[in-house]
């Protein structure tokens, strides 16, 4: 019997799902040094940096 129940990467909506990061915090280290280059880079300001992710959000269906 596994100690961790099986999860399904995709949500209700059939995107994939933020739960997985419980399960691989790896992947959510990835995802914050990846923002984190992104924003030391510079290139994309700040407003719009947060309209962007507002806009990934629902596109996930994340409640943002």
């Amino acid at each position: 019997m596994p100690r961790i129940r099986p999860r399904s990467i995709l949500n209700s909506s059939g995107q994939p799902s933020t739960s997985m990061y419980a399960h691989a915090p790896t992947i959510q280290e990835g995802a914050r040094a990846l923002d984190a280059g992104i924003g030391a880079a510079g290139r994309i300001p700040p407003q719009l940096r947060k309209l962007m992710n507002v806009k990934a959000a629902l596109l996930v269906g994340c409640p943002f």
